[in-house]
């Protein structure tokens, strides 16, 4: 059996409920949740809200460290890295969340944006820059004049094609998409899905796809896993869990993403 590139086991995440904070519930975000990810697979993660879905992302990338569980990155427990092995992890694993707004800063164009994390990975250099942004600019779908705009003179979807571009730019093995068409219109939606989908085909890349809407999840990815209350309730080949879900969670998510689609 070959092993995932990328895999959670048992993970369990509590917030809040510490001394002296008795007015602040303690909250199981996530319990014992297990998913896994092959070199070039695409795993979808579809859930409502507060199911525990970001915590989940959060862990895979390492900004949030589980307070039981392994998370493992080629085999290797990524929990005790430091210096160098933990740089590379955190160029390995890319997050696009679902706030381009928190994730591009405003003081810098789109060149600067893609450009200065690759750099410091050593993925380019200062005489290189130009040409390597405007490759990635062309590889998203982006004209190469958007170089000198900032991120307030983008759209959604232009701003997201920028955190996508700078993502891939890292050369990463695995791209973890947080709910990160959720705020976009319909078709801006659909044009961003399909971009994570070329360039999983195109670059080799491991797709994490995070969703509310499982018919999205679907259309992305090969397997799924349905989380509910923090834990998994269901995991298997999406277009099963599509056709015959075994959970109630999984059956309402199923109606959910009908509706969507149904013509009004």
């Amino acid at each position: 059996m070959t092993e995932p590139l990328l895999a959670a086991r048992d993970l369990t995440v509590r917030f809040g409920g510490g001394p002296g904070r008795r007015s602040r519930r303690e909250v199981l975000a996530l319990d014992r949740a297990s998913v896994a990810v092959a070199a070039g697979g695409a795993l979808g993660v579809v859930g409502t809200s507060g199911s525990g879905k970001t915590t989940l992302a959060r862990c895979l990338v390492g900004l949030t460290r589980p307070g039981t569980g392994v998370v493992r990155l080629s085999g290797r427990d990524v929990a005790g890295l430091t210096g160098a092995a933990a740089r590379e992890f955190h160029r390995r694993v890319q997050l696009v969340p679902q706030n381009w707004g928190s994730a591009l800063d405003s003081r810098y164009c789109v060149a600067d944006a893609i450009a200065e994390p690759a750099l410091l990975h050593g993925r380019t250099t200062r005489r290189g820059r130009n040409e390597f942004v405007t490759g990635l600019l062309d590889l998203v779908g982006l004209p190469r004049s958007y170089g000198v705009r900032r991120p307030h003179e983008l759209s959604g979807g232009q701003a997201q094609r920028v955190v996508i571009a700078r993502a891939v730019g890292l050369d990463p093995d695995v791209l973890i998409a947080d709910e990160a068409v959720t705020a976009l219109d319909a078709s801006t939606r659909a044009q961003i899905v399909n971009l994570l989908a070329e360039l999983r085909a195109r670059l080799g890349l491991a797709l994490v796809f995070i969703s509310h809407d499982l018919a999205l999840v679907a259309h992305v990815a090969s397997d799924v896993v349905v989380m509910h209350e923090g834990a998994v309730a269901e995991a298997g080949p999406a277009a099963d869990v599509l056709r015959r879900p075994a959970t109630a969670i999984a059956a309402e998510l199923v109606a959910a993403a009908r509706t969507r689609t149904e013509p009004s």
